[in-house]
């Protein structure tokens, strides 16, 4: 009986860790840390390659505690 709880409780947090996995769609925007497909790769154009805190810099906010770069 416990053999047949435990294999049911496997097979559902299977099914919700399945279910909440999300797939990169084809125009799915950059939707992850390391972009959508998650290899740190851009295909756009005309992209900036230098900046500081002023040149290429769309918008910025004061962040409370340690930032992450």
């Amino acid at each position: 009986m416990k053999q047949k709880l435990k294999f049911s409780a496997a097979i559902i947090i299977a099914l919700f860790t399945l279910s909440n996995c999300s797939f990169p769609g084809k125009n799915s925007g950059w939707s992850q840390f390391r972009g959508p497909l998650n290899d740190m790769t851009a295909t756009g154009t005309n992209l900036p390659t230098e900046w500081n805190d002023s040149l290429n810099v769309k918008w910025t906010h004061e962040l409370t505690g340690a930032g992450w770069s």
